[in-house]
């Protein structure tokens, strides 16, 4: 029997963010709602995300590689970064594209006065997040399998475990590159 297709499962900011520092999570959803799967299925969960320069990336923050990049020499590979870990570092940016300055580092670089009349600081300008229903699965961090369910009034609550990306699924497809 075929394996089917990975699916996604769209949670909130808190709920990615739960899920990420713990094992499980439980959710609710109304039950006139469509059902995000039966017991045991494996998921992949949707969240905001955005490819981003690897300068705006914080020190520490969880990143794996994105799927655009600038061309070199040298070339720059992105990395996806996701909305549940907060915005990313401003930097200058230059119709769109970030760069650093090749001056001696300066002691407040993000307020200081930068030499060229066309960059811009992005400080404050709210960054582009991808929807959480462009999300695929070789962009998501996170995989869960639906674990429990029970139903309770009005709403179904699902109860999902993670598990590692190697065990979500064979299907090579799912992880295109």
């Amino acid at each position: 029997m075929r394996e089917q297709k990975l699916r996604g499962v769209i949670l909130s900011d808190d709920e990615a963010r739960t899920l990420w520092v713990g094992d499980s999570i439980q959710i609710q959803r109304p039950e006139s709602k469509r059902a995000i799967g039966v017991h045991g299925e494996r998921l992949f969960v949707k969240e905001g995300h955005r490819d981003e320069h690897p300068l705006a990336i914080q020190q520490g923050r969880y990143c794996q590689p994105g799927t655009a990049g600038i061309p070199g020499p040298p070339g720059v590979r992105y990395c996806t970064i996701y909305r549940a870990d907060g915005d990313p570092l401003p930097v200058w940016r230059v119709q769109g594209w970030p760069y650093r300055t090749l001056q001696r580092e300066l002691a407040d670089p993000i307020t200081a006065t930068f030499p060229a009349e066309n960059f811009e600081l992005d400080k404050g300008a709210r960054p582009h997040w991808w929807p959480v229903v462009d999300m695929n699965a070789c962009q998501a961090r996170q995989f869960v399998e639906i674990s429990a369910i029970a139903r309770c009034g009005g709403n179904i609550s699902y109860t999902l475990k993670k598990i590692a990306r190697a065990d979500a699924t064979n299907r090579p497809e799912d992880f295109p590159r």
